[in-house]
């Protein structure tokens, strides 16, 4: 097609197309980049309002109250930036990341908690050798009386104060048990740590929805 057969409006266009198409390729470049940073804003703006909501709630537990939180796998790092808004003494069971890698992730991002243990029950089981400072590490993420014992243990060391323990996670354990093992032991966890003055988060993927669901015992069950 000729470029007479274009209305007259396009003729300039298509003599730059053609005499100069580095132009060309630089307002695609452009209009790519204006739509990267309005997909980024948006992200971060959706990043902060899941804070908002997920800060809400944890602020609002009062001792001895449990919670279910569904995550999605893009937000399992953005939740630890909620440790940094739990005022009291925190234990945190990581049963699928490593301590040396949770507490990088947490000095990447400037993140501070004046009392965080972590229980890591991975580092030994993938041979992953970085220790870290205020971590326990166990042989296996798999046997359920050692992490429950380590819990208890941990706790009364903790002061006699209002505490936290966030619990990463069910999904983890649910390779490896059957869901009335699973939903039997953490029961027994529930009932355990609220007799101990302790506020629990129970991390959940959404595809264990059907393991959540069955979790009548908690006092919420709440997603990102």
């Amino acid at each position: 097609m000729s470029a007479n057969a274009y209305p007259p409006r396009y003729h300039y266009l298509i003599m730059v197309i053609i005499c100069n198409p580095r132009v060309v390729f630089k307002a695609f470049y452009l209009k790519s980049s204006i739509e990267k940073l309005i997909y980024s804003f948006a992200a971060l703006i959706s990043e902060k309002m899941v804070d908002m909501i997920a800060k809400d709630d944890i602020k609002a537990m009062p001792n001895s109250y449990s919670m279910v939180l569904n995550v999605k796998p893009s937000e399992e790092l953005g939740f630890y930036s909620i440790i940094g808004s739990i005022d009291n003494p925190c234990l945190l069971v990581s049963l699928g990341r490593p301590a040396s890698n949770i507490h990088s992730i947490l000095k990447r991002h400037k993140i501070r908690h004046r009392s965080l243990h972590i229980i890591d029950a991975i580092s030994m089981e993938i041979n992953e050798q970085e220790r870290t400072e205020n971590s326990t590490y166990l042989p296996s993420s798999r046997n359920l009386s050692d992490i429950a014992l380590e819990i208890e243990k941990k706790l009364s060391q903790f002061p006699p104060v209002k505490r936290t323990l966030i619990f990463d996670s069910i999904s983890k354990l649910a390779r490896f048990h059957t869901s009335d093992t699973l939903m039997g032991f953490l029961k027994f966890l529930d009932n355990r740590l609220k007799d101990l003055n302790t506020q629990v988060i129970f991390l959940a993927d959404h595809q264990s929805a059907h393991l959540t669901s069955r979790m009548s015992f908690v006092d919420k069950i709440s997603s990102l």
